[in-house]
């Protein structure tokens, strides 16, 4: 890392754009730090001779504002101020301010919205920087994998092992398209928290063409560290990663939609005249459709991330058709996400989760991440978890993450049910 601050203090930039995964943010916004000043230390890893006192680049903020404002894009700056840095900034910091003293910086968040989001925030950078006429330095800092040990289960390990070798391979060569397509179940089982920051970088280096300077690796006590340098020389319409994305996710979706069994295909017409419509389709008259209703979940994703899961363990309706149809639309209009619109549809992943009855069990071995949901009660609490969901992809994760949901804690006894499920796609 201080040779690639050297590298960037020849440069000589004006001001520094930082990305960390470890600054405080919000699930569907990104936040932009507009304080005056951010100061640090590192006394939290017995290093109190190390501390931090930056300026922030207050008119660089306030332009990305501006600029997201306009653009109806969920950034800004209503959050905390960033007044204290996090240790993905200081980090960088530590070698950048030896080299750059007096350079200011501006803070971003990232957020869970997808990772298209996260690139279309890198644009607004880029633009950000040539309205204001700045030379500007994007870092993204965060760890790759953090279960490449071998005491990982070895289904884990195996996956984030493909992560660490497909990220070195487009850090690499540049190949960013990668990032916005790597599969989410790779993602998960890497644990990594460097992914989004990634995606901002390379928003910002969205049509230029690339000389890379540097490139390392080190996998130390289980975690992936990568360092990569890069520079924008002149531009390259072959580097619209963004457009490039959207074409293919069209062309997969569009085949999904030719593929869909009759159960998805009825919640995604569901959804698709709700929101272009704001009307209901009524239930087709045919079996299954016409028979009594069995529990449904349908999850919606869009641009590969969830964008809307709503169902019962029990049906509501009297029958199947209803049951797909009123969850579709509730799915639809999940409240945790941004509203759907009509320029979604054409990127829609639609899945129904058909489930059985509770099973009762007494034991954690007889859950299946693969096969079954899991549904765990205490007392009123009770927290319910489809199977084949990213980051529940062992028993342990599966049940943990159905406890968070109960509000139960990890280690306290619970009533334990299994729900095999059926899914259509």
């Amino acid at each position: 890392m201080g040779e690639i601050a050297k590298k960037l203090a020849s440069l000589k930039p004006d001001t520094i754009v930082i990305i960390s995964s470890h600054s405080e943010g919000y699930r569907d916004y990104f936040q932009l730090f507009d304080g005056e000043v951010g100061i640090g230390s590192m006394a939290g890893f017995d290093a109190s001779d190390i501390n931090f006192r930056v300026l922030y680049d207050k008119q660089f903020v306030r332009t990305l504002a501006e600029l997201a404002r306009k653009g109806t894009f969920p950034a800004g700056t209503m959050g905390d101020k960033g007044s204290f840095l996090d240790y993905g900034v200081m980090v960088p910091l530590y070698f950048l301010q030896k080299e750059m003293p007096s350079v200011r910086i501006v803070r971003l968040a990232i957020s869970s919205l997808p990772f298209l989001s996260h690139y279309l925030l890198g644009k607004i950078v880029a633009e950000a920087s040539q309205r204001l006429g700045r030379r500007t330095v994007v870092v993204a800092s965060g760890d790759l994998s953090h279960h490449l040990s071998k005491n990982e289960d070895a289904s884990i390990s195996e996956l984030a092992a493909q992560y660490e070798e497909a990220m070195q391979k487009s850090l690499k060569n540049g190949n960013f398209l990668d990032w916005l397509t790597v599969d989410p179940s790779i993602l998960a089982a890497a644990g990594e928290c460097g992914h989004r920051p990634l995606l901002i970088m390379a928003g910002a280096l969205d049509g230029r063409h690339l000389k890379v300077l540097h490139h390392s690796h080190e996998v130390y006590l289980g975690t992936g560290y990568s360092t990569a340098c890069y520079v924008a020389e002149g531009s390259d319409p072959t580097r619209r990663f963004d457009s490039l994305y959207l074409s293919r996710e069209a062309f997969v979706c569009s085949n999904a939609r030719a593929k869909s069994d009759k159960v998805a295909a009825l919640a995604r017409k569901a959804i698709e005249v709700w929101v272009s419509q704001q009307a209901r389709i009524a239930s087709p008259e045919e079996e299954p459709f016409s028979l009594p209703a069995k529990p449904v979940f349908v999850t919606i994703r869009v641009h590969g991330s969830m964008h809307g899961c709503i169902g019962a363990i029990r049906p509501i309706r009297s029958k199947m058709g209803e049951e797909i149809i009123e969850s579709a639309i509730s799915s639809a209009k999940d409240s945790r996400f941004p509203p759907l619109t009509k320029e979604d549809l054409p990127y829609l992943d639609v899945t129904v989760d058909v489930l059985g009855s509770l099973q009762r069990i007494h034991s954690i071995y007889k859950l299946d991440p693969k096969k079954y949901g899991v549904y765990v009660q205490s007392g009123k609490r009770h927290g319910f978890v489809l199977p084949r969901q990213e980051g529940a992809t062992t028993i342990e994760s599966q049940l943990a993450a159905a406890k968070r949901k109960a509000g139960i804690e990890f280690d306290e006894p619970v009533t334990l049910y299994r729900i095999p499920s059926n899914q259509h796609r």
